[in-house]
């Protein structure tokens, strides 16, 4: 940081020499001829031997030096890992490049069904872009009519043929409705503490608590 301080206060004290100069030739009355130095002219700032030997950074004891070596390896495993990216991104941007040459290239028949299997595509992307993105709605006479045939159709899938090792055909659901009432069976029925509570309210006139029955 030093480093490019010094760069910068030269810079400004080289400009500021600059400006000052301008103003005195203005003063002079030359300010017609007085011509302001281009940045793009400028020489490059070099730094003596001693300037840089000075922004060599020492570290002191093992502890620093290891805290310094350490920084140093990630900084290189940083600028790896931006190469690496730089030059997958590169890849990606060469070969769709060569694509497009290669593309228009082709002439005659060959570019009618490319560009014939393009649209293709392209009608295929929309199609299921649609598809994914429609609403099913069904109306409640088409309900009422599906009601009718319901336990029929259940029936009909319990009575399809079994495969071998199968012992039945079960409906989504089933599996979980069966395990539900064997808990039932075996536990009895869930009550919420709110429940017990209007139960009770309900039996004080009567001179008892439900807590008693259960």
């Amino acid at each position: 940081m030093a480093f490019w301080n010094r760069i910068r206060r030269r810079k400004e004290k080289q400009k500021q020499q600059e400006t000052t100069e301008i103003l005195s030739q203005d003063k002079a009355g030359l300010a017609d001829d007085a011509k302001v130095p281009d940045a793009a002219d400028e020489e490059p700032v070099r730094l003596s031997q001693e300037e840089l030997a000075a922004e060599h950074i020492i570290p002191k004891g093992k502890a620093e030096q290891k805290r310094y070596i350490h920084d140093c390896c990630e900084s290189v495993k940083d600028c790896d890992k931006q190469i690496s990216i730089a030059k997958a991104e590169y890849a990606q941007v060469t070969e769709y490049l060569t694509d497009i040459q290669k593309i228009d290239r082709i002439a005659g028949e060959d570019r009618e069904s490319l560009l014939e299997l393009c649209k293709r595509i392209q009608r295929l992307l929309q199609e299921r872009n649609q598809y994914k993105n429609r609403t099913f709605t069904i109306t409640e006479r088409q309900m009422r009519r599906f009601d009718r045939y319901q336990d029929d159709l259940i029936d009909e899938i319990k009575n399809v043929k079994l495969e071998a090792g199968t012992d039945e055909v079960l409906m989504p659901g089933e599996i979980e409705f069966r395990a539900e009432i064997a808990n039932r069976k075996k536990g009895g029925v869930p009550i919420q503490p709110f429940q017990i509570s209007e139960l009770n309210e309900q039996a004080a006139p009567f001179g008892f608590t439900f807590e008693e029955y259960l």
